[in-house]
């Protein structure tokens, strides 16, 4: 990976490299880590300061592997409430009607391997409610992301492919 764009597809997903390592990668980590605060809201304090790294995308992830998946600003803690969401019924109501969650959902993961949900966060509820298996996801890498352990490593999402927990297209 030493500086160069690595573009390809893997298992028919598509996956984008763009992480120089060494000097500036150990950079973009210090920089990262001066305003990490996981018990803080927000981009910021969750890691994600400095540069996206990788990208997978194309990817169908298992709805009970993002359930517990927090929001980035702990959308989490009430992303089932159906009173207080006005975005939550009319996913419903589409995928009562018939209709696909095809607008993905869009995870997060920091320099430390922990992953975040910053977009979709009711399209993740709503699947989980009416026993959907998988919805669509993309996945960001940032300050070097996918170099680590983690569930959501593209190391680690292969694993799951190849035994049939996460499909692709």
């Amino acid at each position: 990976m030493s500086g160069a764009l690595k573009i390809f597809r893997m298992h028919g997903a598509d996956v984008k490299v763009d992480n120089p390592l060494g000097d500036w990668l150990e950079s973009e980590r210090r920089r990262a880590m001066k305003g990490y605060d996981p018990l803080k809201k927000g981009s910021a304090a969750r890691g994600f300061t400095g540069s996206l790294t990788a990208r997978i995308s194309g990817i169908h992830l298992s709805v009970p592997k993002l359930r517990d998946v927090p929001g980035l600003s702990d959308e989490h803690l009430f992303r089932d409430d159906l009173q207080g969401s006005t975005k939550l019924p009319p996913i419903l109501e589409s995928i009562d009607r018939g209709e696909a969650i095809n607008s993905p959902a869009e995870l997060w993961v920091n320099h430390l391997g922990k992953t975040y949900i910053s977009e979709g966060n009711h399209r993740v509820a709503a699947a989980n409610m009416k026993g959907l298996g998988t919805v669509p996801v993309t996945i960001k890498y940032f300050n070097g992301g996918e170099l680590a352990e983690g569930l959501f490593s593209p190391k680690a999402l292969f694993s799951l492919y190849s035994i049939g927990l996460m499909w692709i297209g």
